[in-house]
């Protein structure tokens, strides 16, 4: 786990907290206010943590970024208690057990278990035992707030997956980037970033699911959906399609994909949208057209909104070895 990452390590000799941080200065530079401002928290045991990375404005304005990402081993005195912190938190535990007690629930931690929460609303963990062993990465990013919604929307902020799983994989690839500089590294760890969380959300979503046969007529509807997502499909249309009522389908699809019908459509196509941007030359206006869109100004607007960038700076930002010709995918 994390073999030949160059973590710098703190053994907490005195128990810190927000009141000696500064004093103590574990890290040897200031820590960020927005980890202090608004908590209670007590650290003792041992911290591994890598520094972040400088970002530029374009980047905390239009992308996700890293805060801080450290791996814990806490023993029972510590805990962490929190509010208003401008950040996002995915924390997963490796050994012993914790706690997270989050909008009115509590949310028990063993290995394989981890949650994803939104550090501005108030919150509380802590060891539960003697030992806690677990990775805490910190990040923002603006387009976050609609996904991270969608994802609390399906099962709450818990999740579980084995170490062994591609959360893990992804998260040290995350490490590597962090550790050793390359080009376009900014934009590298965002899209990471953007993949570790709709990981997240499509296996957590996959688990609430899990036990509960799609019935067939919703089968076939998205099938239909991801086939022609590029047409005209208004809500009538599917109903008609599904056989059953507008309001019953709204409801029935949102209990098996985890969102309105629209939306899933809109997803479909930013996807899509996406990966032309990535791998052909096409002028956003076409890609619109290909895409279902009804204008270009449509297309750009939903882009930004949805990614955080317009096409344009999305394709100037990506990285790949050369656009397809438009014709390849005539």
């Amino acid at each position: 786990m994390f073999d030949n990452i160059r973590f710098s390590t703190y053994y907490t000799k005195q128990t810190l907290t927000g009141a000696n941080m500064r004093e103590l200065n574990p890290f040897g530079g200031e820590e960020p206010d927005y980890i202090i401002r608004g908590s209670l928290f007590a650290i003792s045991g041992n911290i591994k943590s890598l520094p972040a990375i400088p970002v530029s404005e374009h980047t905390m304005e239009h992308s996700y970024y890293v805060q801080t990402f450290s791996v814990m081993t806490c023993d029972e005195k510590y805990y962490t208690k929190r509010k208003d912190c401008d950040s996002y938190l995915i924390l997963y535990t490796y050994e012993g057990e914790g706690v997270l007690e989050y909008e009115g629930k509590s949310y028990p931690q063993k290995p394989g278990d981890g949650f994803f929460i939104d550090c501005r609303k108030p919150h509380f963990y802590k060891t539960a035992g003697s030992k806690w062993v677990h990775s805490d990465l910190h990040f923002r990013g603006k387009p976050m707030g609609s996904v991270y919604e969608e994802y609390c929307s399906i099962n709450g902020p818990a999740f579980k997956e084995p170490v062994t799983g591609k959360y893990q994989n992804m998260l040290e690839k995350l490490a590597v980037l962090l550790s050793v500089f390359s080009p376009y590294r900014e934009f590298q760890i965002s899209n990471l970033l953007s993949n570790i969380v709709t990981h997240i959300l499509v296996s957590t979503s996959e688990n609430a699911r899990e036990g509960q046969s799609v019935p067939q007529n919703l089968r076939y509807l998205i099938q239909y959906m991801e086939n022609h997502y590029f047409r005209e499909l208004s809500l009538d249309f599917l109903a008609s399609f599904s056989g059953i009522s507008k309001f019953h389908l709204s409801r029935e699809f949102h209990k098996y994909m985890g969102c309105p019908p629209k939306e899933y459509i809109i997803r479909l196509r930013m996807q899509n949208a996406r990966f032309l941007l990535e791998n052909t030359d096409m002028p956003a206006g076409r890609i619109a057209g290909m895409i279902g869109m009804k204008s270009e100004s449509s297309f750009v607007q939903t882009f930004k909104k949805r990614v955080g960038a317009t096409p344009g700076e999305y394709r100037k930002k990506y990285t790949h070895s050369g656009p397809l010709d438009a014709e390849e995918l005539e």
